[in-house]
């Protein structure tokens, strides 16, 4: 079974919340903070002179696969 963190959200823009198992969590979480991580060497290692756009902006829009598991995880166990 894939892990639905990593499939594109329904055009509802709502998790499958039925399709996600505790396993799940473990794994995206690992996997988003990974991909910041080198979201942000991207970003320390770029060649070109800083910038709002390629630091600031850049640095706004990374960790979106992070954000996308915890806002899910934050959201379930608030409601439990």
């Amino acid at each position: 079974m894939s892990n639905p963190f990593f499939e594109p959200l329904p055009a509802s823009g709502i998790p499958d919340f039925s399709a996600i198992r505790f396993e799940h969590y473990r794994e995206a979480f690992e996997r988003g903070f990974a991909l910041q991580r080198e979201e942000i060497q991207a970003i320390v290692t770029n060649p070109r002179p800083a910038d709002f756009a390629n630091t600031l902006e850049a640095l706004d829009v990374s960790g979106a696969a992070l954000r996308r598991v915890a806002d899910v995880f934050w959201n379930l166990t608030s409601s439990d």
